[in-house]
């Protein structure tokens, strides 16, 4: 008898956004394994008749998944204050428990409909923790033959605020968290429970909690995004693409500063064009206003609006027809999760403009890397500048070649040769060696009379080789003096670093190869004035490289590991607080980095 792979996903609602292409990609991935699929999904999924006849259907789910997780972040004041409080936290708990129970039914609808066996797999594919609750009260009284069945939990969003420095200061939320997850499990001894993660940052999060392993599952791409397109030639327009769901946390609020900085030499000359995908009025309005504020343009739309959603097949042309994706996100939202309109553009080979410090900037550092690393090894400096030669600020301590630094900026300054376009900044990172803390290195350029010309940041990480970290900057054309200001960027503890060295050359390179990052979103304009001139450079590298990404973000990965853990993981034993428990706290601390 086939056995059949089951994908629930609750928050799906329609054909639109991420969660019908999701289970687009995983289903027929589990079909080809020769496993019968099964979607279940929201009740107010009304397109049934659209989906592939081979699959068996059921619109279920009562509620979306994702939760608030409602955590209390400061101590009310006053009697009234508490009072509230505590009436808050009382109605939470009841919703959270409403929520868990009418999950824990719903579940049980499905399943008296699919009829499980033993051998069959049920794939939450974007769990909260609430329905990981839901799913032990409904394995509590679930028939014997269910301890046969694997059942995976896929969680999409974080439960720490800030990176993993700021994890350890955070201890309600973590007990908070732990509860849930070790009652939940608690309920479900002897069953095969596999939790998961969509990214390596997220991951660390929940390991964090001390319940069990939680294992990094890629995020599948649709074949539909690999699709070839028409050769583009660097004098066609190039589009500039903010696709996927305008929420707050994207920064499209940034947007009419972009229009601005592109507006002379790009966008009123239609040598470039912005594609927005949005039903925000407010947002059109605000966009449409700059344009008409800022006069005279070609023929060629400065701005087009796409709506928001659309089917898989016209977002997909959509993303390959793009030239650049421009990803405004918050940076702190975004340092553990995962963007699938990223991950679709990388593989369609469309670099990208991301902030640095998260997530995003991780998936392009090792290519941009080796892009400043040939820079390094093949091209010929005007002027190499090594630590030595390096004028430190009073008090920066350099014992040992070392560099140290906290939050507290430290600077060097040096003189710069004439003609010099792009400098090569390359260090060696020795601590800290966990993840999660990032070097804010700010170039200031000054003219010979010590005038400012401008300023650009950018932040480094140790990535993959610390032993070798490089940046590249882009040099003005009357700067005779440069100024590096160092600090951590986001918390107060120390990074050292050594070998410094500052390459100055006299062509101005690409600063990266599939994409740039950004320190602050204000850049945007400069990172895309950056690709628009070697428009060539990126088209070529990002097509090379979207074959690799393709090759690890797809649904044939994600069904071959979930199969992988009938062998590789026993069944879930009951779990009580007492056997597991949390490390001491400095080895705590250590995982959670």
């Amino acid at each position: 008898m086939t056995r059949k792979f089951v994908l629930i996903d609750h928050s799906m609602r329609d054909l639109g956004g991420h969660y019908y292409t999701y289970a687009s990609c995983v289903l027929p991935a589990a079909e080809r394994a020769g496993m019968q699929p099964v979607l279940a999904m929201h009740r107010d999924f009304r397109d049934l008749a659209a989906l592939p006849p081979s699959w068996q259907a059921h619109a279920i789910f009562r509620n979306k998944s994702y939760s608030q997780r409602y955590v209390e972040t400061a101590s009310a004041r006053g009697t009234l204050g508490a009072w509230w409080a505590r009436t808050q936290s009382k109605w939470r708990a009841r919703e959270r428990q409403r929520l868990a129970e009418s999950f824990a039914e719903d579940c049980a609808t499905l399943l008296s409909r699919v009829a499980l066996k033993a051998g069959d797999h049920v794939f939450f594919a974007s769990a909260s923790e609430i329905d990981l609750d839901g799913l032990g009260m409904f394995l509590r009284s679930a028939p014997a033959e269910y301890r046969r069945i694997h059942w995976h939990l896929q969680f999409h969003l974080g439960i720490f605020e800030g990176r993993d420095p700021d994890y350890a200061e955070q201890l309600p939320r973590r007990e908070f968290m732990r509860e849930i997850f070790l009652h939940a499990l608690s309920r479900a001894p002897g069953h095969h429970i596999h939790l998961y993660c969509t990214t390596r940052e997220l991951s660390a999060q929940y390991e964090y909690l001390g319940v069990g392993p939680f294992h990094t599952l890629p995020y599948p791409v649709h074949p539909l995004f690999l699709l070839p397109t028409a050769p583009k030639s660097s004098s066609d327009s190039v589009r500039i693409a903010c696709l996927g769901h305008s929420r707050r946390e994207k920064g499209y609020r940034e947007l009419p500063i972009v229009v601005r900085k592109l507006w002379n030499d790009y966008l009123s000359k239609g040598r470039a064009q912005l594609v927005m995908q949005t039903r925000r009025r407010d947002l059109q309005r605000a966009l449409d206003s700059t344009v008409a504020d800022l006069g005279a343009h070609s023929a060629t739309p400065p701005i087009v609006y796409a709506p928001f959603p659309l089917d898989l097949e016209r977002y997909a042309e959509l993303v390959r027809s793009s030239d650049v994706g421009l990803l405004l996100y918050d940076s702190t939202r975004y340092y553990s999760r995962c963007s699938g309109v990223l991950l679709e553009m990388l593989s369609a080979g469309v670099p990208v403009i991301v902030p640095g410090g998260c997530w995003l900037s991780e998936q392009i550092h090792d290519e941009n890397q080796r892009h400043l690393r040939d820079i390094a090894t093949r091209a010929m400096p005007l002027q190499q500048i090594g630590a030595g030669s390096l004028a430190w600020q009073a008090g920066t301590d350099t014992s040992g070649a070392a560099i140290s630094f906290t939050n507290a900026e430290t600077s060097c300054e040096f003189e710069l040769a004439t003609g010099a376009r792009s400098l090569l900044l390359r260090l060696r990172w020795l601590e800290p060696s966990t993840r999660g803390t990032y070097a804010h290195v700010e170039l200031e350029q000054l003219d010979a009379q010590g005038t400012q010309l401008m300023t650009f940041a950018a932040i480094i990480g140790p990535g993959s080789d610390p032993a070798a970290v490089y940046s590249l900057f882009h040099l003005h054309e009357n700067a005779r003096r440069a100024r590096l200001k160092w600090r951590n960027a986001w918390d107060d503890g120390v990074i050292t670093v050594d070998a410094v060295e500052c390459r100055l050359y006299g062509e101005n390179y690409p600063a990266g190869s599939v994409g740039l990052t950004a320190a602050n979103m204000d850049q945007s304009g400069e990172l895309l004035g950056d690709v628009l001139l070697h428009i060539d450079h990126y088209r070529q590298r990002s097509g090379a490289f979207a074959k690799r990404c393709a090759e690890y973000f797809n649904a044939e990965q994600i069904v071959a590991r979930l199969l992988r853990a009938e062998s590789a993981v026993q069944p879930r034993s009951h779990a009580t607080p007492d056997e597991l428990d949390l490390p001491a706290q400095a080895n705590a601390q250590s995982n959670a980095r």
